[in-house]
Formats: structure tokens, sequence, C-alpha cells
């Protein structure tokens, strides 16, 4: 960056080489900084340091992040410094149209993506018809689906609108489906997401080396528009 563009502030030196390259940023670590310009397309939400799904005030701040205008999707990283990869903490799953490169790059770049601190959970969150990363309108109270695969024991499935919980359900069994129609939603812009947790979800880390053995998992959100 320093050779291609000019200019002391290296914020707008970066988003600059965005707006050119086509590239993505997806913020890590839990004291990130969103640019100004809204061009950041994922975070991190768990890593080999911490579960942010689990801690009330570190999710706060992807509920306003969201409040805010930001697009982003979630993943999850090992994050750990080390030459093992998947057993840092946290992984990230990937809707994709083929295992190539291009087509994860391209998943990644709509937020086709979720979060979970280790756990094999597959969450599968349908609004008005749009699933994880989309922006669609409902002509009324839009319909919200859900399911979720690979659970392990008891577990919560929660979906959130504009960082409140509208509805929660109870899992006893590896497989759930269900869906509920937001009759609540007032006219206007909405963002849904799904957590789903497990009664075996364990909290803080103790270390960068932590296996990737969690019980928790967020989608990407939906933006809503409600007519």
């Amino acid at each position: 960056l320093r050779n291609t563009e000019a200019g002391p502030d290296p914020v707008a030196r970066l988003s600059r080489f965005i707006t050119k390259s086509g590239a993505s940023v997806h913020i890590h670590h839990e004291r990130f900084t969103p640019l100004a310009d809204r061009l950041d397309t994922n975070v991190e939400i768990c890593s080999g340091w911490d579960n942010h799904m689990l801690t009330d005030e570190r999710r706060e701040r992807y509920h306003t992040l969201l409040a805010a205008g930001y697009r982003v999707g979630f993943v999850g990283g090992s994050d750990n410094h080390r030459r093992n990869p998947g057993v840092g903490g946290a992984l990230t799953g990937i809707i994709a149209e083929s295992l190539t490169r291009t087509a994860v790059v391209e998943a990644l770049n709509r937020h086709r993506c979720f979060a979970t601190d280790g756990s094999r959970i597959v969450p599968w969150l349908t609004v008005a018809g749009g699933t994880m990363g989309d922006s669609v309108e409902s002509s009324g109270p839009p319909l919200v689906e859900c399911h979720v695969s690979s659970l392990k024991g008891p577990a919560t499935i929660s979906v959130y609108r504009d960082g409140v919980v509208v509805v929660a359900r109870a899992a006893d069994s590896s497989d759930i489906r269900f869906e509920w129609r937001d009759e609540s939603a007032k006219a206007g812009l909405h963002v849904y997401y799904l957590e789903v947790v497990e009664a075996c979800s364990p909290g803080r880390y103790p270390s960068n080396l932590a296996p990737a053995l969690g019980g928790s998992a967020w989608t990407s959100p939906v933006w809503v528009v409600v007519r």
C-alpha cells in the first residue's frame, strides 16, 4: 500500500486499495475498529482467544455494528499463530457453489457463511425467502425458517432481530426444523441472524491452543425490508 497509494492516512489508503482491487476485508480480534466507509466484509466473532458469542458485552459490539448500517457476515478463525489449522478454537462454515477457491471467496464476499466455536453444527436461516447474506423485501410479516443439524445434546436455537431475541426453541435431537412468522416486525429495515447454543458450550478458552470443540454457532445476517 505504501508503494501504490499516496497520503498519510493508512485507513484511507486501504479503502482506496479495496475499491480498486476488489479485495475483501475481514475484521478480526476483539478490539476491532471497522473501516469508516463500511468496506468490511465479515467479522470474526470467535477464535482461539475467546468466544464472543457467549459474552453479552462483546456480543453487543456486533449488534451495534449492524445497527450502524454495516453489512458484515460472521466468521470464526483459529487465530492461534500456530502451524496446525483446525485446532485453534473456532471454525467458519461456508455455503459455496463448489469446492473451488473462486467459489469460496465469492461465498465469503456475499456473507454466505456462519461461525462456530469449533463445533460441527450446521445452522441455516431463511427470512422472507432470503438466506445468509441476502438483502430481501417482504410485503408483510416475514416468514422465518430455521434448520439446524449435527447437534449434540440439548440446545437452544434463537432468532435475533435487530439485536433482540424474537423467538427461541429448545432442541433435543440432532436435527431440528421450525418456521415462524414475525408478526411484530414493523415496516422498515431489519437484521436477522440465528444463534445456536448447546448445553455443553464452554466459556473463555484457556489458551490459543484450545481444541476446536465448542458448542455454539451464529449464522451471518439476513437483511429484510418489511413493506
